[in-house]
């Protein structure tokens, strides 16, 4: 070896000498306490100068390094997490890391709420890392149930539009029935109205006293009257002294004027019976609108489990005109129509404008008004327990009720009312009370 490398040499070792000596120096520099240094000896590889040096310094041993190493070792991430002195829970990550407890550090980072736990810095410190693997967890957990509720709601879609498709199938057959129904309607309705001539030996409608026939009675054209609804069951075509009552009834309504407004067959009680009532009333609204007098109307609430009578009042609050309709659990189905509503539970309100109809009756009595007769009585109210309609009769809030009998018949409350008419609101209902099944609000405008 010449002088030069030996130079070299010597140079080399200088340096790293130096190199050695500032590490050293750096370290020595940081640590300024004895806590310091217990917890730089703690690590697994401590220079021996550097060790003895912080030794004689802070009066340590090697069984107190140790010992305290071991303490810290003992103790658990969830009690770790409660030390009141952040020295303490400086030295204990210190400790962990050291012994490369890495369960221990993840441990810790999962157990505490970053964005208030009070030693948040020493954890960024020293368990960054574990804390972005933290952050990162919680964002695929959040992924992952933001992909499950997506697929939730793409199901709840697909079930939607599967529904739709079922309720738009289901449309259009109701659309064809009704329109099916209303072609018979309008059959029927042609048939009704057209009149052939009637010969003389036919049996003669409407006579007077005299044996001479007449077309109108009380001046009202018999033959209009009778022919635009359906015509009675039974027609006299005896003499004056061999008629009964009813016969009389049914040809001249008991002798008062018969009522020349809108007319409709009423429904078979055997289908209304099986039907909802929504159905029930989207068949007839048309009918109702034109009973009425309006231009339109719309169905407003039923009667559910759900709902009470004072459901009913808030109901006709919004309805400058309306209609209730009462389905029993019979078959009947009839109506009220109302121009004045309550604006009070429990008080009566007079509507010189109300009046009855039926739908649906075992008589087959056609759909008209019956006007009401008594515009200075109490005509219609609600409360929490019944619904009074006057000369019909009660509906109770536990689904029965009663109507009014034959002791105070029905006509003296409603005009144009035909014994079968009467049989409807009274005789085959009493004495017996009858239980309801609907009750339904109609709006008209």
């Amino acid at each position: 070896m010449d002088i030069n490398q030996a130079l070299q040499l010597i140079t080399k070792k200088i340096t790293s000498h130096e190199i050695l000596m500032k590490e050293v120096i750096m370290e020595l520099t940081h640590t300024t306490t004895q806590l310091d240094a217990v917890n730089y000896l703690a690590r697994p590889m401590v220079r021996e100068p550097v060790k003895k040096i912080l030794m004689e310094q802070f009066n340590l041993n090697e069984e107190i390094v140790t010992q305290y190493s071991t303490q810290f070792k003992q103790i658990i991430p969830e009690q770790a997490i409660n030390f009141e002195d952040v020295a303490q829970f400086e030295s204990y990550i210190i400790v962990m890391i050291n012994n490369k407890n890495d369960r221990y550090l993840e441990k810790l980072v999962e157990l505490v709420d970053l964005s208030s736990f009070r030693y948040t810095d020493v954890l960024k410190k020293y368990c960054y890392d574990k804390i972005l693997m933290k952050q990162n967890k919680e964002l695929s957990n959040k992924n992952d149930k933001l992909l499950a509720k997506i697929a939730v709601f793409e199901s709840m879609l697909k079930q939607a539009n599967s529904e739709i498709k079922s309720l738009e199938t289901e449309n259009n057959s109701l659309k064809s029935s009704i329109q099916n129904l209303e072609n018979k309607v309008s059959d029927l309705s042609r048939t009704s109205t057209s009149v052939k001539k009637v010969s003389t030996e036919e049996p003669k409608i409407g006579y007077s006293g005299s044996k001479t026939p007449q077309s109108t009675v009380n001046g009202l054209d018999v033959f209009s009257a009778f022919f635009n609804k359906p015509i009675p069951q039974k027609l006299s075509t005896k003499s004056s002294s061999s008629s009964s009552d009813e016969e009389t009834d049914q040809m001249t309504y008991s002798g008062r004027a018969v009522s020349l407004g809108p007319s409709f067959g009423s429904l078979p009680i055997e289908d209304t019976i099986k039907m909802k009532i929504d159905d029930i009333i989207e068949l007839v609204m048309n009918n109702l609108v034109q009973l009425a007098g309006c231009s339109q109307g719309a169905m407003v609430m039923a009667v559910k489990k759900s709902k009470t009578l004072t459901d009913v009042f808030n109901a006709t609050k919004g309805c400058q005109k309306f209609m209730i309709l009462y389905q029993l659990n019979s078959g009947e189905l009839f109506g009220t129509y109302h121009s004045v509503h309550p604006t009070t539970l429990g008080v009566a309100v007079q509507d010189k404008h109300m009046f009855a109809f039926t739908l649906s009756n075992p008589f087959n009595v056609p759909t008209q008004k019956y006007n009401w007769l008594r515009p200075h009585e109490d005509a219609f109210k609600i409360s929490e327990t019944e619904v009074f309609i006057g000369g019909l009769g009660v509906f109770t809030d536990k689904r029965n009720g009663y109507i009014y009998d034959e002791n105070d018949p029905v006509d003296l409350y409603y005009s144009d009312m035909p014994i079968q008419g009467r049989k409807i609101f009274s005789t085959r209902l009493a004495p017996k009370k009858f239980t309801w099944k609907e009750m339904v609000v109609v709006k008209l405008v």
